[in-house]
């Protein structure tokens, strides 16, 4: 299955959700004011994740963390 997630819609959280929730870790972290851009690396693929009002939890070396994201958020493109 093939979906498409826009950047903003991932939340990173240190508590995993039991849908819609990949486990990685913050690589590196561009902070532009009021948005950060996260570069979310789990296991061999990366994410893009824009965070709005940046939080504690993206910084780099925080450990492993959830990248989650609300059902109606997700589209499917291929199935």
């Amino acid at each position: 299955m093939t979906v498409s997630v826009r950047p903003e819609c991932w939340t990173l959280t240190g508590t995993p959700s039991p849908r819609n929730s990949v486990r990685g870790k913050v690589g590196e972290s561009v902070y532009l004011g009021e948005v950060a851009q996260h570069d979310f690396v789990a296991g061999s693929n990366r994410l893009k994740i824009y965070e709005l009002n940046p939080t504690e939890q993206g910084k780099n070396g925080r450990g492993e963390l959830h990248a989650v994201v609300n059902p109606q958020d997700v589209v499917i493109l291929l199935s």
